[in-house]
């Protein structure tokens, strides 16, 4: 039967405490009696035979109680390694007493022999159930840690797959409006959509994507928004051609630029604008999205929480970066609508 990595680690370390016995008790008895050589070769013998009688007991039987409660395995593990010590030490000390002439189970060496054995099993014990202890508290938060990344990754997912109907529902509104007026420019949209659905397709279980293919997808999502408002809407970026390569948020500018279009301007009667710029800030990135609103004063609103888009993008930058990030909406002193992102700079992608 072949052996595991696992099951060849887990030998391997009970080598080591059996060893490291060896030595200890060779090294004490030795100073007691005098005789190093003779003590190290009973020690060694001794704690060797536990450990062999140890890894068969356990392999043959005590493996097939990794299902059982913790109870279970204790009352059964703790007399099974008590009966392995026992019966290892007395069959090396009864081999030795002929070899060496040690008189092993009369009066005062006997008592001797079980306070010796006492010794060994509580330390062997210990050993065990400690290491046993940390081992299964490792899996355990290694499980959990594994949970959480999974939970939040499926949360994330599923806010991202909210925002994606209410783009679609709104494209295709604007698609309906130019059947009738300007057919082929409606052709265009529909060329234009369908490759929106393909990228979004292509990338819809990433978390995070380049920066240069995030802008890919928003500028024909802007090409789109032109065609419906004509010459309604300028755009305008300012980005830092170094932070193109870098991972940023999947679905988080086209929505933010939705919510400009939709509340800035749509509501507007004459040309309205919208301002995109992404810089670097120390060590973290700044994005800034702010566009005019309407000639009647404002109307966008200041909670972030308010709103699908604005909430949902909140909470998947909760899950991604917890409190490692800025998020802010409000007016400027002239008036204008502005969005502020602040996040840490990513240097490689999550799928």
């Amino acid at each position: 039967m072949n052996m595991r990595m696992s099951d060849k680690k887990s030998v391997l370390r009970w080598l080591g405490i059996a060893t490291m016995m060896g030595v200890v008790f060779g090294l004490v008895f030795g100073y007691l009696n005098k005789n190093y050589a003779r003590s190290l070769v009973i020690s060694f013998s001794i704690a060797y035979t536990i450990f062999l009688l140890n890894c068969i007991v356990e392999r043959l039987y005590l493996n097939r109680m990794k299902n059982a409660s913790r109870e279970k395995r204790l009352l059964v593990e703790i007399p099974t390694f008590f009966i392995t010590a026992a019966l290892g030490f007395f069959v090396c000390m009864s081999v030795y007493s002929r070899v060496y002439g040690i008189p092993v189970f009369t009066g005062r060496f006997l008592w001797t022999q079980l306070g010796i054995l006492l010794i060994i099993y509580v330390i062997l014990s210990s050993l065990i159930y400690s290491y046993k202890f940390y081992r299964e508290l490792g899996e355990k938060e290694a499980t959990e840690e594994k949970l959480k990344r999974l939970s939040k990754e499926i949360e994330l997912k599923g806010l991202k797959s909210q925002m994606n109907p209410h783009f679609l529902f709104n494209t295709l509104n604007s698609i309906n409006a130019l059947v009738t007026e300007d057919p082929k420019q409606a052709r265009e949209m529909v060329v234009m959509l369908s490759d929106l659905l393909r990228i979004s397709l292509e990338n819809r279980d990433r978390l995070l994507m380049r920066l240069k293919e995030e802008l890919d997808f928003v500028h024909i999502y802007l090409e789109i928004e032109r065609m419906r408002f004509r010459d309604r809407l300028d755009f305008v970026e300012e980005i830092d051609a170094s932070l193109m390569g870098m991972y940023f948020p999947a679905m988080v500018l086209q929505p933010l630029l939705e919510n400009a279009v939709k509340h800035g301007i749509s509501k507007r009667r004459g040309r309205g604008w919208i301002h995109l710029s992404i810089n670097t800030a120390d060590d973290r990135v700044e994005c800034l999205v702010s566009n005019s609103v309407s000639e009647h004063g404002p109307v966008q609103k200041l909670d972030s929480r308010n709103g699908t888009g604005l909430k949902n993008i909140r909470q998947r930058l909760d899950l991604l970066y917890s409190d490692a990030y800025h998020f802010q909406t409000g007016y400027t002193d002239s008036g204008d609508f502005e969005v502020q992102l602040i996040i840490p700079m990513e240097s490689h992608g999550k799928d």
